[in-house]
């Protein structure tokens, strides 16, 4: 799966808010590397435009 066992991953999770509920998401670089192991066609398409958003995310934290 490319990620740890969900006891260890729920943890480090984010909370977001989506329709006025909280809710945990995986950091995007955990998500990534999740998509890069399970090597699914799908999951290959949507790599670049993941990794592209968290090249950004980085640059706009080094510049704060």
């Amino acid at each position: 799966s490319g990620t740890a066992s969900f006891r260890t991953e729920y943890p480090r999770a984010n909370v977001a808010q989506w329709n006025g509920i909280e809710i945990k998401v995986l950091p995007l670089e955990r998500i990534i590397r999740s998509k890069e192991a399970a090597g699914r066609d799908k999951d290959h398409a949507v790599l670049p435009l993941l990794r592209d958003i968290a090249a950004s995310r980085k640059r706009l934290r080094i510049r704060r």
